[in-house]
């Protein structure tokens, strides 16, 4: 192609050589302008995923903090429960302590007794509701569950260690000793 023919082209189609290096120019532009998206899209990207973690955390933490806090309540609960069935062991007591005397007892009107009975077997009835149970006494002296008020001495060595007589019964919630079983103990002596 001859210089004429080509000065010609150009000024048909109005295009400069200076006009592609403004297309060159704004390519580069384009793609300095694609690379900073990209690296705004990763911080975007990272900063999300930091937010997102922290999100979680604070949500497991959150569901930690309440599983602490009801248990916390539970225990509350139960010891304040347990204050309260402390004093109430001395209202059994004092029913243990009349039916004890089966003579006097006896004497009383039937229908009375019945009664009284029934309240008795109400409070023990609430009692177990609450996890409340009397201490098991094999007739073996064990200082986890019975606290020795006395000791009486015998001749007989099989009795030494063995509970003699139970002065107040002991009682439980669940397995915590809330007062143990107040007993007299055998004690061996030649």
């Amino acid at each position: 192609m001859s210089k004429d023919k080509k000065k010609d082209l150009e000024q048909d189609i109005n295009i400069e050589p200076s006009d592609f290096d403004e297309i060159s120019d704004e390519n580069e532009n384009f793609q300095e302008k694609l690379r900073k998206l990209k690296e705004k899209l990763k911080e975007c990207s990272k900063e999300k995923q930091e937010y997102l973690n922290g999100w979680q955390k604070e949500r497991a933490d959150f569901a930690n903090f309440k599983t602490e806090e009801g248990k916390k309540k539970s225990i509350f609960i139960k010891l304040a429960n347990e204050g309260l069935i402390i004093q109430l062991l001395s209202v059994l007591d004092s029913f243990d302590m009349a039916f004890s005397n089966k003579e006097a007892w006896e004497k009383i009107d039937k229908n009375w007794r019945i009664g009284v009975e029934s309240i008795y077997n109400q409070f023990l009835s609430v009692l177990e509701q609450n996890n409340v149970k009397q201490i098991d006494n094999n007739g073996i002296f064990n200082p986890e569950f019975h606290q020795s008020i006395d000791v009486i001495l015998t001749q007989d060595k099989k009795d030494d260690g063995r509970i003699a007589k139970i002065i107040k019964k002991g009682y439980k919630i669940e397995n915590k000793i809330i007062r143990p079983t107040q007993v007299k103990v055998y004690k061996y002596k030649k």
